[in-house]
């Protein structure tokens, strides 16, 4: 009795975890323009509807957010950037630290600065990492905490 006791709380918390962790379903992605590290502007307009984009809200102090980035960084050595973009934004931080996490992960994609987090509320982000994956038409086909290497990995298949 105690078992399914402690289950049904289990599966009540993690159904509330799932709820407000993940970004609501959005009807369209808001433009926005940001920095990058190198100082190059990236406008989220210009770059949908040509490839599968992969945005990552991130931060650096972030334990599960470190955990993702070598994943990320495995996507990238096995996908050009004609295949799929992935752009990770950095919430709420400056520049100088974010450089020298970048550095110390070896982070090999696009990282951006959002400095004041209006694009993290742009995309209601409540918990990070938050993951976006755009398909090559330019729609948002998956928002959640967890990295969807599967589907992004059947979806650049299905693209070839």
């Amino acid at each position: 009795m105690k078992r399914i006791f402690k289950l049904k709380w289990f599966l009540v918390l993690l159904a509330v975890a799932m709820q407000f962790g993940a970004s609501p379903r959005l009807a369209s992605a808001p433009d926005f323009t940001l920095s990058s590290l190198t100082g190059e502007s990236y406008t989220l307009s210009e770059n949908l509807g040509k490839q599968p984009i992969l945005v990552v809200f991130f931060a650096t102090w972030c334990p599960p957010c470190a955990k993702e980035i070598p994943s990320l960084i495995q996507l990238r050595n096995k996908y050009k950037e004609e295949d799929l973009q992935i752009i990770a934004i950095d919430l709420n931080e400056d520049k100088g630290v974010v450089s020298h996490f970048a550095e110390q992960m070896k982070i090999n994609y696009t990282v951006l600065l959002d400095t004041g987090g209006e694009v993290g509320s742009l995309y209601n982000v409540r918990a990070i990492p938050t993951n976006l994956v755009f398909d090559g038409n330019g729609k948002l086909d998956y928002s959640g905490v967890h990295l969807p290497i599967g589907k992004i990995e059947r979806m650049l298949k299905k693209n070839s």
